[in-house]
């Protein structure tokens, strides 16, 4: 969520994470990279996987489940300017407790006219 164009505003914990985590681990796998050639991988990294989500990936899937009759939540568009002072995640990918309660509700709105209406369909005669 972090590297997302459409996103909530960061508190200050989030930004430091934005800054200091980096999605692109290539350190890791190639010691011989020099820093420099790193950094430049790294900024290109985080702006192709930013642009990618947002730009193509959450339209595409939002497309499939259409013509594939399944439901798709874009949560991160959900949360979007919302939560500006909630803390999200406890680390880099693990969501607070807070943040888990406010999912399962945009989880919950989703869901329950489905279960209704499939329940309702069941007791009609």
């Amino acid at each position: 969520m972090l590297y997302r164009e459409t996103n909530k505003i960061l508190t200050k914990s989030e930004n430091e994470m934005k800054e200091k985590i980096n999605p692109i681990n290539i350190s890791c796998s190639d010691q011989a990279i020099s820093e420099i050639k790193l950094k430049e991988y790294s900024e290109k990294g985080n702006l192709i996987l930013k642009f990618f989500i947002d730009d193509y990936l959450t339209h595409k899937i939002d497309s499939l489940s259409k013509l594939n009759n399944f439901g798709f939540i874009d949560f991160n568009y959900q949360l979007q300017n919302q939560y500006k002072n909630i803390e999200f995640y406890v680390d880099y990918c693990h969501l607070t407790s807070e943040a888990n309660t406010i999912i399962a509700e945009i989880l919950f709105n989703k869901i329950e006219p489905i279960i209704n209406q499939t329940f309702n369909n069941k007791t009609k005669f």
